[in-house]
């Protein structure tokens, strides 16, 4: 028959508040520092087969030891997944801190579940063929190991080494009492019915027996265990030398990494006032766009009023021109008034000046008749009339020459 441990789960026992731990084929490590809680896995798996506890006195004051205290709690409840030749056997266990001594307990095997205490002892005897007291003192001796036992084995010469398992396993009782069957069954035969050398039964010494030949069984296989440990604990010797560098490797970059993490950490803190400036700053550019913004409003309404101002202005010009040009125009009626009144004038000139060239042809001819006839005195006269008749001509054609330039520079 094959047992292999599978999983416990523990809830309020002793340092543990929920712990589930599962086991995988093969070599299992348990590590953590004193106090981690790992030896109570172990007391967990031997109080769920056994329904005892390994430290203590009495059963009594068992609910004291596996309780947990720091949690206050009412019960501690263990749970154990055993495979027994591939078939599942669950074993729970749960002791009351209210009721001293009595543990429920639960075996389920396969889809059979039992719930009485006769009914539980006959099934884990059926299960370990040990009966309970002998199942308790074999897991006590073989399952559980002293620490600086293991270690100790190692360096031993074999027969030495063999002396410290019988001693760890209890052995060496079980040889004795072995030795001395022959001999008790003997005196048995031989004394009288009410007379007894020895207090043990023959069923005991069977048991013994029995027992005695299943754990040198077990021995062996615990040498075969042992010799795959040792050479699997020089693997990891050698594993340990070429680790060894990656762990001063390691432990670099692990500075490193502080190092790391502090500059990190500093610049995370210049980081956070950087927000908070770039915040600051934020909020500045977001005043000085509102207020270039509301410049441009004012800018655009100076703009504008400024075009506002032109058109007014190019409206005051056109008025102004339009004022000047009103006068102008005026004046020009009263030049043109002027220059029609001159140009009246200027015609009755001509007409005056025809006339007066008509008389000087006709004046001429009487010049020479006057000569001719000797009226010097007339002529006299006339020629006076005519040069002041030149000359007021003369004089209204350069006032008529200016009144034109004025007119052209207007």
């Amino acid at each position: 028959m094959v047992i292999t441990i599978k999983k416990v789960y523990l809830r309020n026992f002793v340092s543990h508040k929920e712990t589930e731990v599962t086991f995988d084929r093969g070599v299992t490590v348990l590590v953590g520092p004193n106090g981690a809680g790992k030896s109570s896995i172990v007391e967990a798996i031997y109080f769920a087969i056994t329904g005892d506890v390994l430290r203590g006195e009495g059963r009594g004051k068992r609910k004291d030891v596996i309780i947990n205290n720091i949690a206050k709690a009412s019960e501690a409840v263990v749970k154990l997944w055993l495979d027994v030749d591939g078939e599942e056997v669950v074993i729970e266990r749960r002791q009351s801190r209210l009721r001293k001594a009595f543990t429920d307990t639960i075996i389920k095997v396969g889809n059979k579940i039992y719930m009485s205490t006769n009914e539980v002892k006959r099934v884990i005897t059926e299960l370990f063929g040990l009966p309970e007291s002998v199942l308790r003192e074999v897991i006590r001796t073989i399952a559980i190991v002293p620490q600086g036992e293991i270690s100790k084995l190692l360096t031993l010469i074999p027969s030495k080494r063999k002396e410290l398992v019988d001693e760890l396993l209890g052995l060496e009782a079980y040889k004795r009492a072995y030795e001395r069957v022959d001999k008790i069954e003997i005196k048995v035969r031989l004394k009288t019915q009410g007379v007894r050398i020895f207090s043990i039964k023959k069923s005991s010494l069977d048991e013994i027996r029995h027992t005695y030949e299943f754990l040198i069984s077990k021995l062996r296989d615990y040498e075969v265990e042992l010799n795959k440990d040792k050479n699997e604990i020089s693997n990891l010797k050698k594993k340990l030398s070429e680790l060894l560098p990656k762990e001063n490797e390691l432990r670099s970059k692990v500075n490193h990494l502080r190092s790391e993490e502090e500059r990190l950490s500093k610049l995370l803190g210049r980081r956070d006032e950087l927000i908070k400036s770039k915040q600051l700053l934020s909020n500045d550019i977001k005043k000085l766009r509102e207020r270039i913004d509301n410049l441009r409003l004012r800018l655009d309404e100076v703009k504008k009023m400024k075009e506002r101002l032109n058109s007014i202005k190019v409206l005051a010009k056109l008025y102004e021109d339009a004022s000047r040009l009103s006068n102008i125009e005026s004046l020009i009626k009263d030049k043109q008034a002027l220059i029609n009144e001159k140009s009246e004038r200027l015609k009755n000139l001509k007409h005056s000046l025809e006339r007066l060239t008509e008389l000087r042809s006709r004046y001429g001819e009487l010049i020479e008749r006057v000569t001719k006839e000797g009226m010097s005195e007339v002529l006299e006269d006339v020629d006076r009339e005519l040069e002041l008749i030149e000359k007021t001509l003369k004089e209204k054609e350069e006032v008529l020459e200016k009144v034109k330039e004025e007119l052209v520079s207007k």
